[in-house]
Formats: structure tokens, sequence, C-alpha cells
């Protein structure tokens, strides 16, 4: 499974990786690979987001509405995690799967690792 996390926070980026290998490990079988691959900003998200089956993205002050629809496109599982409760509310209108830093953290891995790629992993 090949997922992506989307923050311009480096250590918080460093910190969900680690705790998403490390539930994955839990959850995934161990024969299946896990892939994890980081994004400082929106511009390299969405450079980056054609290679994903999951993505784990920060509000970045709106600009997750663009991965999204790039994700979307793609078929590729999106989960917003930020810390902006109005990005949070938007998305969850949409229909976008969003949790709230930092009390979410578990349900967003938790959301991001039930995509249909994990799965079928």
């Amino acid at each position: 499974m090949k997922l992506l996390i989307v923050d311009d926070e480096p250590a918080l980026r460093q910190v969900l990786a680690e705790q998403i290998r490390y539930q994955a490990a839990e959850t995934m079988n161990p024969r299946d690979e896990l892939i994890v691959r980081e994004a400082a900003s929106a511009q390299e998200g969405l450079e980056r987001v054609w290679q994903a089956e999951a993505v784990l993205c920060d509000g970045l002050d709106g600009e997750w509405v663009k991965v999204w629809a790039v994700a979307s496109k793609r078929g590729a599982h999106f989960v917003l995690y930020s810390g902006d409760p109005a990005q949070v509310n938007q998305a969850n209108l949409i229909g976008v799967r969003a949790f709230s830093k930092p009390f979410g953290t578990q349900e967003a891995i938790a959301a991001l690792l039930d995509s249909p790629a994990a799965r079928a992993a």
C-alpha cells in the first residue's frame, strides 16, 4: 500500500509516518508492503498524489481541497487532518473524512488505513 502524508510541519510528518507504520504493522498482513511518502506543501502533494493509494493531508490553509480533488479524481482514499475546525467542518459537509489536530490523530490514521487499498492488501 502506498500512502502519502501532506503536511507543512516536518516534525509532525515524521511522527505521523511513524504512527502509521506502527498501526499498519498491527492491522495489515505482514507480507504486504507499506510505502509511506511525505510532501511538505500542497504543490509537492499534487506532484506525489499520483503515486498514492491513500492520502493523509493537513489543512494547508485551505489548499487541501486541491490535493483532495486530484486524489479523488484518481480514486485515492483521502483523509483530512487539520487544526482548523472550519476546514474540518467544511470537509465533513462535502463528505470528506476529516479529523481535528491533535486529538483526532488515532482516528485519522485508522480512517486512512481503512482505505479500500488497505483492505485489499
